[in-house]
């Protein structure tokens, strides 16, 4: 995959670096754990990006966004949005 992303949001040195669509379709087809599989679900539900707490945080300086884990019990923790 080449070309230009004019919105700004795709890196496209970056995916060549990274391997291109090789990489990309051997991280699709990478089997996920159960409970990587449950917190995609509740960060696609709650809007929050799915990775590292790293990854988070990044994304939400870079859009104004911050992202919080809200947490009594571990269990029933949710995630706010903080605009």
């Amino acid at each position: 995959m080449t070309g230009t992303d004019p919105s700004g949001l795709l890196d496209m040195e970056f995916w060549e670096r990274a391997g291109g669509a090789e990489t990309w379709a051997e991280m699709l087809g990478a089997e996920m754990t159960e409970e990587d599989v449950r917190e995609l679900r509740k960060c696609t539900y709650s809007g929050r990006p799915f990775g590292e707490e790293s990854f988070v945080a990044e994304m939400g300086e870079r859009f104004h966004r911050q992202s919080r884990r809200i947490a009594t019990n571990p269990k029933n923790a949710v995630f706010a949005q903080n605009d």
